[in-house]
């Protein structure tokens, strides 16, 4: 099975794996399927969200990446439903709570 590329004139993919890819700035992917990404204004991603399907309701997950310069120095996974906050879980697993 062969799989597809296209490209932007800047050489940014622009459909991957049945998936579109949307491109902002010159090399920041904004959005690749179903998942969002959020950069600071250094140009560095700080966020990746999707929305899901739970129990018949919808919830946005997110990963917050905390920096210290340009490096990350943890990631928080965040769930929110109705733009509310309802759980932040450090990856080890660790509930942080809202």
């Amino acid at each position: 099975m062969a799989v597809v590329f296209n490209y932007d004139d800047a050489g940014n993919p622009t459909y991957y794996k049945d998936n579109d890819l949307v491109w902002e700035k010159g090399r920041q992917l904004k959005k690749y399927g179903k998942y969002h990404f959020e950069y600071n204004a250094n140009g560095i991603r700080t966020a990746r969200y999707f929305d899901t399907n739970v129990d018949g309701e919808t919830v946005q997950v997110r990963y917050d990446y905390e920096l210290e310069g340009s490096k990350v120095v943890r990631m928080l996974y965040r769930l929110f439903q109705y733009g509310v906050r309802i759980a932040t879980i450090s990856l080890d697993g660790t509930i942080l709570g809202k």
